[in-house]
């Protein structure tokens, strides 16, 4: 798709892509489109001046297609062992770990640990 004057488009660099793949469009945590087979999206529901987030996944129907992208490429593999290493080192600390609440406010947080 063409950008004309006085809009701005978003570009992803899709790394592995399957027949059966679908796409689902969130903009500030809420899902705006899914189902999309294509790689083109127009939100046309904005207001100008406004800040939008947005995410996009991917959805494989067969379990078999994920296991397959995340074997093709090293780099996402490594992002994926990356988080459920931190996910079990956190749990880990937490079963090992008391917490007492305390309300304090910022400024004394600060001050007390120069």
């Amino acid at each position: 798709a063409q950008i004309l004057d006085g809009e701005w488009g978003i570009r992803a660099i899709i790394n592995y892509s399957s027949p059966e793949v679908t796409y689902n469009i969130y903009r500030d945590n809420q899902l705006i489109q899914s189902g999309l087979e294509t790689f083109e999206y127009q939100d046309n529901n904005i207001e100008s001046g406004s800040t939008y987030t947005y995410n996009i996944s991917a959805t494989y129907p067969n379990g078999d297609e994920i296991r397959k992208m995340y074997e093709q490429n090293p780099e996402l593999m490594d992002q994926l062992k990356s988080t459920v290493m931190e996910d079990q080192v956190v749990e880990w600390l937490t079963e090992r770990s008391s917490f007492n609440e305390k309300e304090i406010e910022f400024k004394e947080l600060i001050n007390n640990n120069q």
